[in-house]
């Protein structure tokens, strides 16, 4: 028995170090690999975690596959798990420690899940329940009996038994009955995977991180008044920004999923994936290459744009502006009351036909999971899900004034900006890498960050592209990087946020992607020129 889960353990670590790839690090230098058919923590002494990146695809499904397999770590379950198999090699003869080796097993996943979901608000504990089928749906592997590796996957049965205990936050009896039976069978004291074992533990990692949410939470108060739109703005400088919103509108744009174009007649195309009915024909459906060409969503478009959760908006002629796509992700307005079991099923809220979101638009944004509008008013307009914080999450479920005076608002898949017609720039959304250029987790307001600005790119600095293939543009795509680039009223440009400066800063709580270790929440001079 010995040999045999020997031989298992050597034959896993040589199938990750030849198909892994490096694709970052995590919290205390732990290793992060992507590899294709693993999602699981490997390792005793030097764990290392891997995720399929490809197979995953959804960055909020990695991040939250990823915070389970550290979860483990802080847990211990790598060293419990060497005890386990010495106890299985000791008794290999006996049933009842055979029985107690799967039955512990099976507590520390719901332990860990526990952990994971402890403060979680109930829409962030069903994405987490979400990410652990996706997760199961992408391993191609199994793991070899007796492994020194955690998974974030299960057999059916367990991942049910799993994913109600995290939607109705159940704590069960299963680790006290496990840990009763093995003393009693004296075999080893193992399977202690209370909640409890494991919060202090946590305590000293989650410091920084906590320290950060108080921070936001103690600006909170004095942007009160900017959440119900009455900012308030700097000093009249005398400077204006005029910008004509129509050379910002966008007739071509896409994801590694969709495209979508607007023609010379004002008709709105698309094609790719509607898992979604993010192509807003009614249906639904996973057959990537069933839209492989483009079909006519609406007529009279004059701007588009569309987020890499699943939901595309545009605005036509007369200023309205439609949505289509993942209605489950927040950032299409909920304008019943907030029921969030009904989005246990979530093809059950799709918007599989475009529908009325806001009136008198003059431009609009996607962020991740939410929407930033501009009104002909020139007042600045938010809502759905702007940011995602290590207990909590910001949820705008219905459109909320936020700032006047507009000059332009951007988006991208990290965070939005607002330029003031004065020259002031204001920022919220998610700011793990300090791409806010402030300080927090999560901005969860318009926050001022900048004066005498005469421009602002979120993500990326391109608007169109040119291409109607959908085969082609995946093959070019821009990624989008948690940058915020600013052009002053001088002609200068600073950028904060990923790859920014020298100091080596892991971005707070992100745990997951291929990301560089220098960031930046300061704005630093950049010149364009030379990216």
């Amino acid at each position: 028995m010995a040999i045999y889960f020997t031989a298992n353990n050597i034959r896993l670590s040589m199938i990750l170090k030849v198909g892994r790839k490096r694709a970052g690090t995590l919290p205390n230098g732990i290793p992060l690999y992507h590899m294709p058919g693993y999602n699981c923590l490997a390792g005793v002494f030097s764990p290392a975690v891997y995720a399929d990146m490809d197979g995953l695809r959804d960055p909020d499904v990695i991040e939250n596959v990823i915070r389970h397999e550290l979860q483990h770590l802080r847990a211990g379950d790598p060293y419990w798990q060497l005890l386990r198999v010495i106890c299985l090699i000791l008794q290999w003869h006996n049933p009842f420690v055979w029985w107690a080796y799967f039955a512990s097993r099976q507590d520390g996943e719901l332990a860990c899940d526990a952990g994971v979901v402890r403060k979680l608000s109930p829409e962030a504990r069903y994405r987490y329940g979400e990410s652990l089928l996706a997760a199961a749906a992408c391993v191609c592997r199994d793991r070899p009996a007796g492994s020194m590796a955690s998974s974030a996957g299960g057999a059916r049965r367990f991942l049910e038994k799993r994913l109600k205990g995290i939607l109705q936050g159940r704590r069960g009896y299963g680790p006290c009955l496990s840990v009763l039976v093995i003393c009693i069978l004296g075999v080893a004291c193992f399977g202690a995977f209370r909640e409890t074992a494991f919060t202090a533990a946590g305590e000293n990692r989650r410091k920084d991180t906590d320290k950060r949410l108080s921070d936001t939470d103690n600006r909170d108060s004095s942007l009160k008044s900017a959440e119900n739109g009455q900012t308030e703005t700097p000093a009249d400088s005398g400077y204006r920004v005029e910008l004509d919103i129509e050379d910002y509108y966008i007739t071509n744009t896409g994801t590694p999923f969709n495209l979508y174009y607007i023609d010379e007649d004002r008709i709105l195309w698309g094609c790719g994936e509607n898992y979604y009915g993010q192509l807003g024909q009614g249906t639904h459906d996973q057959d990537f290459y069933l839209h492989k060409d483009m079909v006519k969503i609406a007529e009279n478009v004059i701007h588009v744009d569309c987020s890499q959760s699943g939901f595309t908006i545009y605005l036509t002629a007369d200023h309205k502006l439609y949505g289509m796509g993942n209605g489950g992700s927040g950032a299409l307005p909920r304008y019943e009351k907030e029921e969030w079991m009904k989005h246990v099923n979530r093809k059950a809220h799709n918007v599989t036909e475009p529908c009325l979101l806001m009136e008198d638009v003059a431009y609009a944004r996607c962020g991740r999971s939410d929407v930033a509008c501009m009104k002909i008013d020139d007042s600045v307009w938010i809502f759905g899900v702007v940011g995602y914080g290590r207990d909590r999450e910001v949820f705008y479920p219905y459109p909320e004034k936020v700032l006047e005076n507009a000059a332009l608002v951007t988006g991208g898949s990290y965070n939005h900006a607002a330029l003031l017609q004065d020259g002031s720039l204001w920022t919220w959304g998610d700011n793990y890498a300090g791409n806010c250029g402030t300080t927090g987790v999560v901005v969860p307001v318009p926050t001022l960050v900048a004066q005498d600005v005469a421009m602002v790119w979120t993500g990326r600095m391109s608007y169109n592209v040119d291409c109607r293939d959908i085969g082609t543009f995946r093959e070019n795509y821009e990624k989008e990087y948690e940058n915020t680039v600013i052009m002053t009223k001088d002609g200068s440009y600073f950028i904060c946020g990923a790859n920014v400066g020298t100091e080596k800063t892991l971005p707070i709580y992100y745990d997951a992607g291929n990301y560089p270790l220098v960031c930046s929440e300061e704005f630093l001079p950049w010149k364009r020129e030379n990216n």
